[in-house]
């Protein structure tokens, strides 16, 4: 296998990057004014937080990946 663009494989060092980055970013103390409703939801909580950041993160891999145009096939040499 081989790619077209393989230099685009260089922005794969941003994903850990994006990862920190919305890790360590502040979440507002209190959004609305009446937290009323959120009595009866589920509590995402930290856990819920890393698993949607990392799918974004597998997300944007597969989109690095597929920029860099990865290209299988095969040659006939005539002899």
């Amino acid at each position: 296998m081989r790619f077209a663009h393989p230099f685009f494989f260089l922005l794969l060092a941003l994903v850990p990057a994006y990862i920190w980055w919305q890790m360590v970013k502040r979440r507002a103390a209190v959004v609305y004014s009446d937290l009323g409703f959120l009595r009866g939801a589920s509590p995402r909580g930290r856990l819920g937080r890393i698993v949607v950041h990392s799918l974004y993160a597998l997300a944007l891999v597969f989109m690095i990946v597929a920029l860099a145009r990865p290209q299988r096939g095969r040659q006939f040499q005539e002899v």
